[in-house]
């Protein structure tokens, strides 16, 4: 290269910021030295002079699949960075009435814990009732199904 070697390449991509580029460097310098130093520049891997094109093309397929690891590492990262945030948002003190147990939010209104909760969650709630509650606002259901349960065991 006329203006440029390989190893300036590597040094000014390595110290440019965002999307990260897969380096090979393909030289007629074969010494151990020239390596090392090839690849403490930033080389991904290095290739000497005169190369065997089979031995390349399988060289660029491993850094192909590398880069691929790369952007899927990256979007698992920003998945999890997204997950932050929306756990950081059901951290901490949050108001709730001691009374009927709504939530008040940022813009001082307030929701039903379910709704709230669903808002800021990917939480899907289904009603039931506890045994305490069955027996003291439906009490003839709950002795039903004790009578039931002494039956069946």
């Amino acid at each position: 290269m006329p203006e440029l070697d390989g190893l300036e390449v590597c040094q000014r991509l390595r110290a440019q910021a965002g999307q990260y580029t897969y380096v090979i460097l393909l030289t007629a310098k074969e010494e151990k030295q020239d390596i090392i130093t090839g690849l403490d520049a930033g080389a991904d891997d290095y290739v000497t002079k005169p190369f065997h094109q089979a031995e390349l093309r399988s060289r660029i397929r491993s850094g192909e699949r590398i880069v691929r690891l790369k952007m899927q590492l990256q979007q698992k990262v920003t998945e999890l960075e997204d997950a932050l945030v929306h756990v950081q948002q059901l951290q901490g003190m949050m108001p709730i009435c001691m009374h009927c147990h709504r939530i008040r939010d940022e813009d001082q209104i307030w929701h039903r814990l379910e709704e709230y909760i669903q808002e800021h969650s990917e939480a899907v709630f289904t009603h039931a009732l506890c045994r305490d509650c069955l027996t003291k606002h439906y009490p003839e259901v709950a002795q039903d199904m004790q009578k039931k349960e002494k039956k069946s065991s």
